[in-house]
């Protein structure tokens, strides 16, 4: 390689380094929201007969969602807690599902709530989704109930990277390992 090349080289990668640095800086508008937050409670929508059919509960994605909270070090409120709380921040867990003959439709979606008031006119307030994602599924079988609980797993797992990347911290994350099929 001739000096020209390993130049160039050199350049490019700073270029890159320096873009990296100024991008890391700035917080997406998706994740700023999350900034600050420490605590939420967390609400589950019912399931549908269909998830019901498949042995899903309310009780197993609660737990679900609040082990991942706890597990990431993000303190869970109860309801009267959250009602206290600056913002009364809550995430909403909702699972639709519809079956039909032997296949699973779906989605998962994960919002997270608080009180706010219009910068222009602090008279008008009210609770506003601050952050949220959502994905659909399709699928069929006995493990219906094991994919659904992993889908889960990633959905929070995109939660908690948006909300470390607005929250940083020292400590590695936990993870729960997954089931062995």
């Amino acid at each position: 390689m001739n000096k020209r090349n390993i130049f160039m080289l050199l350049a490019a990668a700073e270029l890159c380094a320096s873009a990296a640095g100024l991008m890391a800086q700035e917080l997406s508008p998706h994740r700023q929201p999350l900034a600050g937050l420490k605590a939420l409670y967390v609400l589950v929508d019912n399931p549908s007969n269909d998830a019901k059919r498949i042995n899903l509960t309310t009780e197993d994605v609660q737990r679900t969602v609040e082990t991942k909270l706890k597990m990431a070090g993000i303190k869970v409120l109860t309801v009267q807690e959250s009602l206290r709380a600056e913002g009364g921040p809550f995430m909403s867990v909702n699972i639709g599902m519809r079956s039909r003959d032997a296949i699973l439709f779906g989605d998962i979606a994960i919002s997270v709530y608080e009180r706010a008031c219009l910068k222009r006119d602090n008279t008008m307030c009210g609770g506003f989704i601050t952050w949220q994602t959502s994905g659909i599924f399709t699928t069929k079988g006995k493990n219906a109930s094991q994919w659904l609980q992993e889908n889960l797993n990633d959905t929070m797992d995109i939660f908690l990277h948006d909300y470390f990347a607005a929250n940083p911290r020292a400590e590695p994350i936990p993870t729960i390992p997954k089931k062995k099929k």
